[in-house]
């Protein structure tokens, strides 16, 4: 979910192209691997794509630049092409309610729940899209409502991204000093003085946190989202 400027909520709905990208991508490549590179092919265009001809697109430009980095130019042309291959057809027939084979009671501790304090939902939506039913994000710009939204949402972890901070920043440390301490807060940062020194101060406070770089691989960021879930918090 997405929390709105006015303060509501509203899902992240997923279409039929985003599911074709990570199935296939999760299929052909480790798990680790497809969610990191479906995360920085996104990061690296403007915009999501949007319908089966951009996503198409998508496939063969920056999705494929972001698989030749990682897994070499052969792998990436036959994911490349095999994603494409699929988007050319129409979406199969939705099932009516009545006609859906009935789903199994999901086990495990679910999906880690993920307050993104962002100005944009742009990295919400990022980790969505990459990481799928594996993660609920909630995005939140405004810092006032961080206690109450925090008390009712229960994320594992928080998430600020000091790239697109939201406001007003100067109160973040101490809002988060207050919030449940077993909640663990990832810093996403450039490098900046500013992300070092609000990780220190936040570890003085006896903050768990961790500082992931934005400028380099984006796997560290996708192993915390997964490692959490495992996290006796």
């Amino acid at each position: 979910m997405l929390a709105t400027p006015e303060g509501g909520a509203r899902p992240l709905k997923e279409g039929y192209e985003v599911v074709v990208v990570r199935e296939v991508l999760e299929g052909m490549l480790s798990t680790e691997i497809a969610a990191s590179v479906l995360f920085a092919a996104l990061d690296s265009v403007e915009r999501e794509p949007v319908g089966p001809a951009e996503w198409s697109g998508f496939a063969g430009g920056p999705l494929r630049d972001q698989l030749v980095l990682r897994v070499g130019e052969e792998l990436a042309d036959q994911v490349s092409q095999r994603v494409r291959g699929i988007l050319g057809t129409p979406p199969p027939p939705r099932m009516r309610r009545s006609e859906a084979p009935t789903a199994p009671f999901p086990t495990g501790a679910g999906p880690t729940r993920v307050l993104v304090l962002a100005t944009s939902g742009r990295l919400a939506r990022r980790l969505k899209v990459a990481l799928g039913p594996s993660i609920v994000p909630l995005g939140l710009s405004d810092l006032s409502r961080l206690e109450t939204l925090a008390s009712e949402f229960r994320p594992m972890l928080v998430l600020v991204d000091l790239t697109d901070p939201p406001d007003p920043l100067g109160t973040l440390v101490g809002r988060l000093a207050r919030l449940d301490p077993a909640v663990i807060t990832i810093l996403f940062d450039e490098g900046t003085p500013l992300g070092k020194g609000m990780a220190g101060t936040l570890e003085e406070a006896g903050r768990r946190v961790t500082l992931v770089d934005r400028r380099e691989d984006v796997g560290p960021l996708m192993d915390l989202v997964r490692a959490v879930r495992r996290d006796p918090i």
